[in-house]
């Protein structure tokens, strides 16, 4: 949403994961995150950055010893890729993604193991 008339002042948050500028509007959107999620099972997910330009790194750690598959899809809910790794002895696992050869735009990861749903995270794709 954009709006313009009766913005008189500029503020500034910042906080650990970045910040927000609040008041006129801005040319760019510039904020990376790291974000980390506990699971089922003390399974801990992180994935970074997002939104991604070029590339985006997920990590699956106290994992155990599981086969995990990773599949990426457009808007539409069209496949793009899928990849299938299995957690080493200390139970983690890393996915690496290459996102500069897709369109800006929104994408899913969908996380599972043994044929069963894991997690689904929102990827933005912002410019090279």
């Amino acid at each position: 949403m954009d709006y313009t008339v009766g913005e008189l002042l500029l503020g500034t948050l910042n906080t650990n994961n970045g910040y927000l500028t609040q008041g006129f509007q801005q040319p760019y959107a510039n904020y990376y995150q790291s974000n980390l999620e506990y699971l089922t099972n003390n399974i801990i997910l992180s994935y970074y950055p997002n939104p991604c330009n070029k590339f985006l790194t997920l990590n699956l750690s106290n994992a155990g010893i599981q086969e995990f598959v990773v599949d990426l899809y457009d808007i539409l809910g069209q496949k793009l890729l899928s990849q299938k790794a299995q957690s080493d002895f200390s139970g983690n696992l890393t996915f690496y993604f290459e996102f500069q050869h897709y369109k800006c735009g929104h994408y899913f990861l969908q996380i599972s193991n043994n044929h069963e749903f894991v997690k689904n995270i929102k990827i933005v794709k912002t410019s090279n």
